[in-house]
Order: structure tokens, then C-alpha cells, then sequence
């Protein structure tokens, strides 16, 4: 847990400088723009929330900034994420937001993470930060987002935004409730939007994310009243602010932890199934233990029995290709695939794989084939 007692960093002439306003301050003072200097903030999604949240923290003097996101700017954006212009649309949000960062506060870190975060790195890019900011916009973000900084005893400054509507409180904080407190599960799709469905106004996101950068403030400061315990709700039509005090329901332990984000990782890869085109789909070689680790996969080499008997991976049944058309072969596949199974083909060339997953789409059979097996160190 982050403990801004712990750091004494010294300022320089022009730091005293240009955070004057700041160390005139009692909540701030020298003392705590040092805390500010010495923290890490991890910020995750850089839309209307985590775009403006990262400026007001690069101008405060937060001293190392991680952005993640892996999208790229468009048109549509710039109605509330001011941090970007009609000159570099197209262009991606972590490559433009660093170097607007960085021409705001050159004294700052910002390190960029331009990718999706997902169960594979969650873990190694939280890890080296004392809080996070979450500014996604999606459930399965944030779920992961929850159970990787409870496991790793990370505080998380929550917002949302949706329409004339915003929401925020800090989660995990000293033992407090979390996410999980507030949505144990995932809202059905059918009842939730997004933003390119239900719209938002700038302006709520501006009032969130400040609010937002408010909480990340207290915490590193060591101030009192920070917003854990309770959701704070804002409502531009009436300008009014609701609380609703949230209690910790969820208990965690071990298992627990391990089993949820043993959840999302199925969850991740099976949205990845169902969104890409079978046709065409193609696993990397590079991700295989990730399959090889999900109770879902079926595994397949095609190879011939002898070439599987050599060396093969684990977890992985043998169907030479030349029986892939039996009775027996193809009736096994479809039962395996109405429990839930997906098949995943692996061959040694890929002219026996690629055969075998237009074989088995003959009979109406989706499978995916390994990319990068016919590597002569894959197998070894």
C-alpha cells in the first residue's frame, strides 16, 4: 500500500518555482510536493477521464506518469478528451500523450504502455506503481483492474461516465471496499452502454476526472476524508451530488483472487474467439500456454503418430490428419464443442494445418490454427 510518509525527495530552484502556488499551501507545502515528486500513478485509458486526469497530475508534479491504452485518436474524441487536437487524429493516444505531457512538465516521467491490458500483463504493469487511476470503459477492464491491484495491495481511484452522469470513489484503500463491493459481477450486456451508444457530455467528464485527480492528491498527501466507503454520484441536469456509502461484502483471499482472474483470462480469450472470423483466425505461437493452461481448449496435433510420439505439447490428443474425416473423429468434435470447447489445430507445417481446419469447416466444425508451430524449436 502506498504510504506517503515514507519519502523525503529534495526540490530544485525551478521545481520551488513553478509549484509556488502549491507550497504556500498547508495540505501541500515542500513536504508533500516531495511525495507528489517521488510517486507513481498509473493511469488506464486515456478517453475523457484519463486524458484530462493526466495533466492535471503531469502539472502537479507527480514525478512518474504510466499511461496505458492502446487505441487511436478520432474525430469524435475531441468533443472531451482536450488533451488531443484535430492535427493528430488518426495518431495513437500514448505516442501524442506523452509528448503533450512531457512540453507541460519536462521534469515528469511519462512511460507509455501502448496496448490492451489484459491478464498477461496486468500484473507486470501494475506492479511498479503506489496507485491507479481507473479511467477504462469497459467491465472487463475494470474487473481485471480490481482483482490484480488487490493482489498486489494497490489502491484504485474509480470513475465512469455515461450521458449527464458521473460516479467516483477509491477503491482497496487500507482494507476498504472495492469494485467487486459495488458490481460483484458483470451488469448484463443488454442493460449497459457505451459511450458511442448513450453519448456524454465534456463537461461531466471534466468534473469526474478532476475529482479524480482530487482523491489521487489526498492519498499521496496523506489527507484525511478520502472517498472510500462510498460511491459519489454527479448529475449535470441538476447539478447536485449524491453519496451512497458502499460496504465490503467480498471477502478475499488466495484462492479467491486466483480463481477470478482465472475467470477474466477465459472470459478474454473467449471474446477473442467470438469476435474474431474463424476463417481466418490465427493464434500466435507465443500465446500457446495460455491455451495450454485453459480447461476449454482442446488441443489437437495433427501430425502422425509416430511424429507425436517423438515429442509433442502438453496437454495436446493426437488426430492424424488423414483420419480428421472418420465418424468417430468428427462426432467427437461436436461434442466437445456443445460443452463449451474450442478447438485449436497444431502441425509442424502449416500446409497439414491449414488442410485440417478446411476439413473439419467442411462439416461445419470451427477451429483455430496454431501460427508459428512449424518452427522447428516450437515443439522442443
Amino acid at each position: 500500500m502506498f504510504d506517503p510518509n515514507m519519502y523525503d525527495w529534495q526540490l530544485s530552484i525551478e521545481e520551488y518555482k513553478r509549484y509556488s502556488r502549491h507550497l504556500v499551501l498547508e495540505e501541500v507545502g515542500a513536504t508533500g510536493q516531495s511525495r507528489l515528486k517521488a510517486s507513481k500513478v498509473l493511469i488506464v485509458g486515456l478517453g475523457g477521464l484519463g486524458s484530462l486526469a493526466s495533466m492535471y497530475l503531469v502539472a502537479a508534479g507527480v514525478g512518474h506518469i504510466g499511461i496505458v491504452d492502446y487505441d487511436s485518436i478520432s474525430l469524435s474524441n475531441l468533443q472531451r478528451q482536450i488533451l488531443y487536437d484535430t492535427s493528430v487524429i488518426s495518431e495513437k493516444k500514448v505516442s501524442v500523450a506523452k509528448l503533450r505531457l512531457n512540453a507541460i512538465n519536462p521534469t515528469c516521467k511519462i512511460v507509455t504502455f501502448d496496448t490492451k491490458l489484459i491478464s498477461q500483463n496486468a500484473s507486470k504493469i501494475l506492479l511498479d506503481y503506489d496507485l491507479i487511476v481507473d479511467a477504462s470503459d469497459n467491465f472487463f477492464t475494470r474487473y481485471l483492474l480490481n482483482d490484480t491491484a488487490v493482489a498486489s495491495n494497490i489502491p484504485i481511484v474509480y470513475g465512469a461516465i455515461l450521458k449527464q452522469e458521473g460516479q467516483i470513489s477509491v477503491f482497496n484503500y487500507r482494507g476498504g471496499p472495492t469494485y467487486r463491493d459495488l458490481f460483484y459481477e458483470k451488469p448484463h450486456e443488454k442493460i449497459t452502454l457505451s459511450c458511442s451508444e448513450g453519448g456524454i457530455l465534456g463537461g461531466v467528464a471534466a468534473v469526474i476526472s478532476s475529482l479524480q485527480v482530487n482523491e489521487v492528491m489526498k492519498i499521496i498527501l496523506g489527507l484525511g476524508n478520502v472517498i472510500s466507503g462510498k460511491l459519489l454520484i454527479y448529475n449535470f441536469s441538476t447539478s447536485f451530488f449524491k453519496t451512497v456509502s458502499l460496504n465490503k461484502k467480498v471477502m478475499y483471499s488466495h484462492n479467491f483472487l486466483k480463481t477470478s482472474l482465472r475467470e477474466l483470462q477465459i472470459e478474454e480469450l473467449g471474446s477473442l474467439l467470438h469476435k474474431t472470423r474463424v476463417d481466418s483466425i490465427g493464434i500466435v505461437s507465443s500465446e500457446i500456454m495460455l491455451h495450454i493452461n485453459n480447461d476449454k481448449c482442446l488441443l489437437i496435433d495433427v501430425r502422425t503418430q509416430p511424429e507425436y510420439q517423438i515429442m509433442h505439447l502438453t496437454n495436446a490428443q493426437n488426430i492424424p490428419l488423414a483420419l480428421l474425416r472418420n465418424h468417430d473423429c468428427l462426432e467427437f468434435f461436436t461434442s466437445k464443442i456443445s460443452e463449451g470447447f474450442y478447438v485449436l489445430i497444431y502441425c509442424s507445417f502449416d500446409s497439414r494445418s491449414i488442410t485440417a481446419v478446411n476439413i473439419l469447416a467442411e462439416f461445419k466444425i470451427h477451429s483455430f490454427r496454431l501460427l508459428g508451430a512449424e518452427s522447428p524449436r516450437f515443439l522442443g
